[in-house]
């Protein structure tokens, strides 16, 4: 099962001109996780949440759809 989650996080990533690696580093994970997330392979914790929203500039309901 993919997880739609991860398009929402390389979309507004892709559009503030922020590599895989840097996001990654501005919310203390792994590259590879990161680039996980986006391929649909799982997904991020919830706590993980917020500092993906913080490093994107984006509001929660943004990338979850509510």
């Amino acid at each position: 099962m993919a997880y739609a989650i991860g398009v929402k996080i390389k979309k507004y990533r892709e559009a503030r001109r922020v590599s895989q690696k840097e996001l990654a580093k501005r919310i203390g994970v792994s590259n590879a996780r990161v680039s996980n997330w986006e391929a649909g392979i799982n997904r991020p914790d919830v706590d993980l949440l917020a500092a993906i929203c913080r490093a994107l500039e984006i509001s929660p309901s943004e990338l979850l759809d509510v």
